[in-house]
């Protein structure tokens, strides 16, 4: 199985949501797969002011208390900085989940400039390959 992302702020279950997908990656490390999403970063799990109640933070904090709540915040994020931004499938399906970068469209261009991303990566918003991914 391969998830493309977007595992928060999709709704008022974001908790359990992600609980299960890292724990079945756990139990089935090789047949469960995960790549990020735009909303599996801390600029938009986040954003209360956009996201309110829906917000990942904002879950978390209700859930957990504040304090809490922004550890396993954190925690989570932590987890999210080191998932994969693309993957490929039998040598020839390339999987992202926002879009094909313009850097990879270019003549010459390689998936190696996205193996040479950081990693973990906190933040995707200085990063314009990243950015046209998520």
């Amino acid at each position: 199985f391969l998830f493309l992302g977007d595992f928060v702020d999709r709704g008022r279950d974001s908790i359990p949501v992600i609980a299960y997908i890292m724990s079945m990656k756990i139990l089935h490390p090789h047949k469960w797969w995960m790549i990020r999403g735009n909303h599996e970063t801390r600029e938009v799990n986040g954003n209360t002011h956009h996201y309110q109640d829906g917000s990942f933070l904002r879950q978390c904090g209700v859930l957990f208390g504040e304090a809490d709540g922004a550890r396993v915040w954190e925690a989570v994020n932590c987890y999210f900085d080191v998932l994969p931004l693309a993957a490929v499938l039998d040598r020839r399906i390339f999987c992202v989940h926002g879009g094909i970068p313009a850097a990879l469209t270019a003549p010459g261009a390689s998936l190696q400039a996205i193996r040479d991303v950081e990693c973990p990566l906190r933040s995707a918003q200085y990063n314009r390959l990243v950015y046209d991914m998520l």
